[in-house]
């Protein structure tokens, strides 16, 4: 009966834990001064994606998961529950690959916590994920239209990455990577 009893605890503990998120939306200390504002005093709160078990005042640098085990495959179906979140990310719309002679010159400022989920997910499987993705704003091919807040072109982007994220499911993470099969492979989407 003990011993019964003791695994019963054990596997709840187990199940638990597993179901416990990777990942949280936290406000941060230092709030965004708009750049482009009249009055100098406009402030936008702003957030930040962070690990779960991560201790307050943490904040991890990109590349986000260097040097982190992870289980890729239930962190991505996490990120992607962030479809909808447009509160404004804490870090501002930069490139991220030194390497890089690309520029963004365009007017957003800003982007979103769901966008930066889908950016944390190219962080998360790909080997080089700022040649994919330097700047994380999203591009429709034929328009030109930019996107790093909400609408269409973010909608188009999460489901592309669902419908990729169902390959990887099917086929798995190293045939995906070693066959560079990337998010948006496919759509009329780019990162900048």
């Amino acid at each position: 009966m003990r011993k019964t009893l003791f695994v019963l605890i054990i596997l709840a503990f187990s199940l638990n834990t597993y179901a416990q998120s990777i990942f949280k939306v936290v406000g941060s200390e230092g709030n965004i001064v708009q750049r482009n504002c009249v009055d100098k005093n406009d402030v936008i709160k702003s957030y930040s994606i962070v690990l779960a078990a991560d201790s307050p005042g943490i904040f991890r640098s990109y590349p986000f998961f260097k040097n982190l085990v992870i289980d890729s495959m239930r962190a991505i179906a996490e990120l992607l529950t962030f479809q909808g979140d447009t509160r404004i990310c804490t870090l501002p719309v930069v490139g991220h690959n030194m390497f890089s002679s690309q520029l963004y010159m365009g007017k957003l400022e800003n982007y979103s916590i769901q966008v930066e989920a889908l950016f944390l997910i190219n962080q998360l499987v790909l080997e080089r994920p700022f040649n994919y993705s330097d700047y994380p704003v999203l591009v429709d091919k034929a328009s030109g239209k930019e996107a790093t807040i909400s609408g269409d072109i973010i909608d188009r982007a999460f489901e592309a990455y669902r419908n990729w994220y169902a390959l990887i499911s099917k086929v798995g993470l190293e045939k995906i990577r070693a066959n560079n099969i990337y998010p948006l492979d496919g759509t009329n989407l780019k990162w900048h």
